[in-house]
């Protein structure tokens, strides 16, 4: 499944109820569900507020082998992934700063690559 989210932080309900109804009729259990929906939401978030705010975030959401994949793209200037640890633990009093920490600790795996635009490339075990 692919979709293209305008870059208003408003669109994000409509994609996770696509994304919603995509992974529930293939059967997937609801508490990996939430997990894909609010890594979806905080990374195309990201995307919105710090990527390129004229063009949409694509979002390509599959299922194969057991896991489903996501990857959430923008076409911003991108970020030198190495400059982040997304498993460390966010500032407690910073009010933001939570979303690739959230990533790290919901998903299996993640990968985040910046070839002109920044691509979060996310897998979960659906066992």
């Amino acid at each position: 499944m692919d979709l293209r989210i305008e870059p208003e932080v408003s669109r994000l309900h409509g994609a996770r109820a696509c994304v919603r109804v995509f992974l529930l009729c293939h059967g997937v259990a609801a508490e990996v569900i939430e997990d894909v929906l609010l890594c979806m939401q905080e990374a195309a978030k990201n995307a919105m507020r710090f990527g390129d705010c004229e063009h949409p975030v694509t979002v390509e959401i599959s299922l194969e082998g057991g896991d489903v994949t996501l990857i959430v793209r923008d076409e911003g200037a991108g970020f030198d992934p190495t400059t982040v640890d997304i498993g460390a633990l966010p500032d407690p009093l910073n009010p933001q700063g939570r979303g690739l920490y959230l990533i790290a600790a919901l998903m299996d795996d993640v990968r985040i690559c910046s070839p002109g635009g920044t691509e979060i490339h996310m897998r979960k075990s659906l066992a």
